[in-house]
């Protein structure tokens, strides 16, 4: 059977059947089959690609990244594909050195966060690490006393000049360097606190110019007024002194000599010591003899003032004094000298009865007013009474009744009114309790008085004492009423406090002082408060603190992808390759977008990061992952070029030797056919016709009885072998093949493409006889093409439809 035959059995043979993928030879024909991973088109030949992630994101755990005819998983960054090709788990980042941490990692369910040695801090990126420089922190932390000085990861403390550090590194004591030695003071070493200072002795002073030196004071330079004559000497000086001083103190000072201390200074009376001197003073009363007054004399203080002296009345000289005297009816006064006017009525009234009146020298008797004189007796004088009452002439009040007495009267007021001599006072009988015996209030009025309650109180029928007023019963308060004696307390709820009018109640506002204890925000209440927290917090138990609501750890974050828990918030973050589209949603950057990804030639986005790839012709750059450099597709296997192959730019291109003509495929080279190739190939066309209507003429005779099996006629029910190890059999006009039991492959092979499409062509120029000429394979398409459609058509074939003939001529 030749290759036309086996085409009409079997057209999966011609093109694949006009399969792109699989094709089945049926009794109908063939059927077209995709591959795993394929659907079959509407066309029924063509396979598409099926995306496995539509269903259950492909079983992925993570992504679905969908490939042609199949598909793998991924995982988002911190997680890793399990050995079932699906699963994610969790990425111990830490543990396989996949992070970015400068210092330390910890590794988290989502990913895994950075941490610092102590004295550092994690930057704002997250990774890196900062020193914190805690010299900079409040002196409660580093506890230096003077200086701290920060250093990477920690700091130490430093004393300032003239300190040393003590052992607990923080506190700093006085150096004491006069101890120590090595000050080079010449005399003294006084140590201060962080420094010292040279001194000198006594009689020495610093030298400006060289301070730890000391040079002699000059003491007498700097003036002694208590030094008459002084002479400096080596850190001392010494003094001589003038006539009537002597030198003290270690001659540094003159002192005075107190010559009144011998002899009182030679004076009979007084001797004045004075600085380097002394003199003689008399004593009073009398006067010196001569000029130094060493001898006195007495002093006749009457002899002046015609023998008064310095007396008012009478003068009595006596030696080194004198005394005064005074006349009758006058006493001398204590300055021994001046006279006064002795009051004679001081003494028995001056012997008189009534009214005694004292004059210079001497004194009267006369009579009290009331009375009136009616004679004298002696040096006496005789009072009578007046009576004031009877001769009206008495001042007493309007309302008093008047009463003559010895010298005087007497005014009698009525009940009510006490007499204060001629006038008549209201009693003010409230402020005597035993008069009023008011219980609480007593109103004076003229002449009398009347009790009252105070406001609470009711006066009783005696006038005098008060009961209690219930004012609760009168619904005085707005909530609740306390009575008290004489009075009431409006009382409020808790959470209330009492209004300014003392009865309305009013809310008290807890928040305002303290916060009420809150953490955060404080809401009043009538008669209470509640504390709520800010956005973010939540509040605790007690009802009063806050604290942060992790949104991250309870997965309440709007976070798509990362997420980083902040104090009352939080932040989302976005993996390598994503963007932030709001605050919640990452989506990816598709890097192809800016400068094409950096890829030379293709760039392919995909989620999280992108991928650089070739165009046909070339091939990725072993050294730079984003370059393409060219195939040179002539290296191999001469580019499947069946003559000469020649290499361009992405591409290469196949020409033949001269004489030979390019196949269709673009690499064979086919020898240009002759007058008798096209004769031969016409002769066989001719056969295939009278095959094909032989075929016609067997199914009209037989009326479609028998089977037709590779351009054979197989009556019914008659069987043979299809190859090696199947057999075919021809039932009910079906043919049915069968594979044989225990036949091998691998020593019986069913016949090839070539083995069937085998013709013989006849060389006129070759004396030996024919050679056979085979196809060059099954990629020979126009034959088998060109046959399809002369058995369907049965229409004249063209030069483009013929198969290749390659003639071999005989070696001259």
């Amino acid at each position: 059977m030749n290759f036309f035959q086996a085409a009409v059995a079997n057209p999966c043979l011609v093109n694949n059947g006009g399969c792109s993928d699989e094709c089945s030879q049926t009794s109908d024909g063939r059927v077209c089959s995709c591959k795993p991973g394929f659907t079959l088109d509407r066309d029924g030949v063509t396979c598409r690609d099926y995306d496995d992630c539509i269903i259950n994101n492909g079983g992925c755990d993570h992504l679905c990244l969908n490939t042609p005819g199949s598909f793998h998983c991924k995982c988002n960054d911190g997680y890793l594909i399990d050995s079932d090709n699906k699963t994610c788990i969790n990425e111990n980042e830490c543990a396989t050195g996949n992070n970015n941490c400068e210092q330390l990692c910890r590794d988290t369910e989502q990913g895994y966060y950075c941490e610092c040695h102590k004295g550092y801090k994690v930057g704002l990126d997250g990774f890196t690490c900062q020193d914190l420089d805690e010299c900079k922190l409040p002196k409660s932390f580093h506890h230096c006393q003077h200086t701290c000085v920060n250093t990477p990861g920690s700091y130490y403390c430093k004393c300032n000049k003239g300190f040393i550090l003590s052992a607990n590194g923080r506190i700093c004591r006085d150096e004491d360097e006069c101890l120590m030695g090595g000050t080079k003071c010449e005399q003294q070493c006084v140590n201060t606190p962080g420094s010292f200072h040279c001194d000198c002795y006594t009689g020495y002073h610093r030298d400006h110019r060289l301070p730890h030196k000391c040079v002699d004071t000059d003491e007498c330079s700097e003036g002694r007024p208590d030094c008459h004559k002084c002479m400096n000497s080596e850190g001392s000086f010494r003094c001589e002194c003038d006539e009537g001083y002597i030198t003290a103190d270690n001659e540094t000072r003159c002192a005075d000599i107190d010559e009144c201390a011998v002899n009182n200074g030679g004076c009979s009376q007084n001797c004045v010591n004075m600085d380097g001197s002394y003199m003689c003073e008399c004593s009073e009363g009398y006067n010196a003899t001569d000029p130094e007054s060493l001898n006195c004399e007495d002093i006749d203080e009457c002899a002046r003032n015609n023998g008064k002296g310095e007396c008012d009345y009478a003068c009595a000289n006596s030696v080194g004094s004198f005394r005064c005297s005074c006349a009758a009816g006058f006493h001398l006064d204590a300055d021994g000298l001046t006279c006064h006017d002795i009051n004679e009525c001081q003494a028995n009234n001056g012997n008189c009865t009534q009214k005694c009146i004292n004059t210079q020298g001497d004194h009267s008797c006369s009579c009290f007013e009331g009375f009136m004189n009616s004679g004298s007796n002696g040096t006496d004088v005789i009072c009578i009474d007046i009576d004031e009452c009877f001769d009206e002439i008495h001042q007493c009040d309007s309302l008093a009744k008047c009463h003559n007495t010895p010298g005087n009267y007497s005014c009698q007021c009525p009940d009510g009114y006490s007499s204060q001599w001629k006038d008549c006072i209201d009693i003010d009988e409230c402020t005597k309790p035993e008069i009023n015996q008011c219980e609480q209030v007593c109103n004076n009025t003229p002449g009398s008085f009347h009790c009252e309650c105070r406001q609470g109180f009711d006066l009783q029928n005696d006038s005098k004492t008060c009961s209690d007023i219930d004012e609760c019963k009168l619904g005085k308060c707005e909530k609740g009423c306390l009575n008290t004696v004489g009075s009431y307390q409006c009382l409020c709820p808790a959470g209330y406090q009492l209004a300014a009018d003392g009865h309305h109640c009013e809310d008290i506002d807890e928040c305002l002082e303290d916060n009420s204890g809150c953490d955060q925000r404080c809401v009043n209440e009538n008669g209470s408060y509640s504390c709520a927290c800010h956005h973010g917090f939540k509040l605790l138990r007690d009802g009063s603190t806050c604290r942060d609501i992790d949104e991250c750890l309870l997965n309440t974050a709007c976070c798509n992808q990362g997420c980083f828990n902040t104090e009352g918030s939080y932040n989302c973050s976005c993996y390598q390759g994503y963007t932030s589209s709001s605050n919640c949603t990452c989506v990816d950057v598709n890097e192809c977008q800016t400068n094409n990804g950096g890829c030379e030639q293709i760039c392919t986005n995909n989620p999280g990061s992108h991928r650089c790839s070739c165009n046909s012709g070339f091939v990725i750059d072993s050294s730079d992952p984003k370059r393409c450099v060219d195939i040179n597709e002539c290296l191999t296997d001469n580019g499947g070029c069946h003559h000469n192959c020649t290499n361009s730019p992405g591409s290469y291109q196949c020409t033949c030797h001269p004489t030979f003509k390019l196949q269709i495929d673009g690499k064979t080279c086919g020898h240009c056919p002759t007058c008798s190739d096209f004769e031969a190939l016409l002769q066989t066309v001719e056969q295939l016709k009278n095959k094909l209507a032989s075929i016609e003429v067997w199914k009209q005779s037989v009326d479609g009885q028998g089977c037709v099996f590779e351009l054979e006629i197989k009556p019914d029910g008659t069987s043979w072998k299809k190859s090696q190890c199947e057999i075919c059999r021809c039932e009910k006009n079906q043919t049915r093949c069968e594979r044989i039991s225990g036949c091998s492959e691998t020593t019986a092979q069913p016949l090839t493409t070539e083995e069937m499409i085998t013709i013989t062509h006849d060389d006129n120029d070759d004396d030996d006889g024919d050679e056979p000429v085979s196809s060059t394979s099954s990629g020979d398409l126009p034959t088998s093409t060109a046959a399809s459609k002369t058995l369907s058509t049965e229409r004249e074939l063209s030069e483009s439809e013929l198969f290749t003939i390659n003639k071999k001529k005989r070696l001259q």
